[in-house]
């Protein structure tokens, strides 16, 4: 009997490892100050997962679940809204 537990609860506690990727030497900074998911103004409970060599802030962990299941989708918009963001502090600093 206690053969089927060890595996089990081994397997239990490595499933959080398996979800995000592990992280890379240098993650790249989270460039929001918003949830990818939500919207919502990220705060001093962020919660922070790191996916490659992307570092990924979300509002709560639900909205990290969401971002797992279409990764693809959340970080093509994270990739415009930085960019974005670049633009109106280059237009900013420029005198624009």
């Amino acid at each position: 009997m206690r053969l089927v537990i060890i595996p089990a609860l081994l397997a239990c506690s490595l499933s959080g490892l398996i979800a995000a990727d592990p992280p890379a030497a240098k993650a790249m900074p989270y460039p929001l100050d918003t949830c990818p998911v939500s919207g919502e103004k990220l705060d001093q409970h962020a919660v922070t997962k790191t996916y490659g060599d992307r570092e990924v802030k979300f509002c709560c962990a639900k909205c990290a679940a969401k971002y797992e299941a279409n990764r693809a989708m959340f970080d093509q918009q994270i990739d415009l809204a930085a960019r974005a963001k670049a633009g109106e502090r280059k237009g900013k600093s420029s005198g624009k």
